[in-house]
């Protein structure tokens, strides 16, 4: 047998399977390792791609939903039932304290109103993005000013200082 130095020690067969018994133990066998997601537990409760899907579409679909024509005074009640209810309002009308906008602002006939939630209340919103522009000229209305017009214009302020 030969000599053993520092550096090596003698192993004993009943050594050497212990040792091998608790490596066994301590570490997985290679086609014991899932190679695939499947086969692992999810106890984090991470989503899957075919539920993330159905999440968003659930919400986005649930988002706006079309509720038809309606005059301004037959507008859907504003409960949770009728929350992302658009109705295009057909005719014209001016809001009330019933608006996310508030009270007095005027819209055509033809505007889609919403039923939306606004703090704990439920109030109808204005989807149209229009702008009254009545107190404005309109283009065909103007007349064009001639040079002459507007040098006369500033020669009547010079003569007046």
């Amino acid at each position: 047998m030969p000599e053993t130095t520092a550096k090596t020690k003698n192993i004993s067969l009943e050594n050497l399977t212990t040792f091998s018994d608790q490596m066994k133990a301590k570490y997985a066998r290679k086609d014991a390792i899932p190679t695939a997601v499947s086969a692992l537990t999810n106890d984090a409760k991470y989503q899957t791609e075919e539920q993330v899907t159905a999440a968003i579409n659930a919400k986005v679909s649930s988002t706006y939903k079309a509720g038809g024509s309606a005059a301004f005074a037959d507008l859907p009640e504003l409960t949770e039932v009728n929350l992302g209810l658009v109705v295009n309002v057909t005719d014209k009308f001016t809001t009330t304290d019933s608006f996310v906008e508030g009270a007095g602002k005027k819209h055509p006939a033809g505007t889609n109103v919403v039923v939306v939630q606004s703090g704990e209340e439920y109030k109808y919103d204005v989807l149209a993005g229009f702008v009254d522009l009545s107190g404005y000229v309109k283009a065909e209305d103007i007349t064009t000013a001639t040079e002459a017009e507007i040098l006369a214009l500033f020669a009547d302020e010079a003569q007046g200082e």
